[in-house]
């Protein structure tokens, strides 16, 4: 192989290394592009919700409805009426199950008391034995 064909086979190479260069740049350029687009349809679709949410919590103002989270969390609108029953129902359920919130408690502390007393025992009988 003479220098002339290894010159030519290493300016083939550095042609196609350009070429994929180019390529990849272009890719890039075109990524940028399609994320950059993403990201201002995201923030147009974030803003119309928004402007959705305040005039939804407007309107219900004014027509009195109520701000009510439920027990999973979920923000409701309710009419006056509806908010008084659900309140009520809430709280007549908590007053209801109130007396069972204790029981669990109570096991874990005595629980807890019996391994302080083990504790206590240990030491005491380390303390012996020297």
């Amino acid at each position: 192989m003479s220098t002339d064909e290894a010159d030519n086979d290493f300016l083939e190479q550095l042609e196609r290394e350009h070429q994929e260069a180019k390529e990849r740049f272009a890719k890039r350029k075109e990524m940028s592009k399609e994320r950059r687009e993403a990201r201002r349809e995201e923030k147009s679709e974030k803003a119309e919700l928004e402007r959705q949410r305040k005039l939804r919590e407007k309107f219900y103002k004014e027509h009195g409805y109520k701000r009510y989270v439920s027990s999973r969390g979920k923000v409701m609108w309710l009419l006056p009426e509806e908010y008084e029953w659900r309140t009520r129902a809430r709280k007549a359920r908590d007053q209801r199950h109130s007396k069972y919130r204790n029981v669990g408690d109570k096991a874990k502390q005595e629980k807890l008391l019996w391994i302080g007393l083990v504790l206590i025992a240990m030491v005491i009988g380390l303390a012996l034995l020297r």
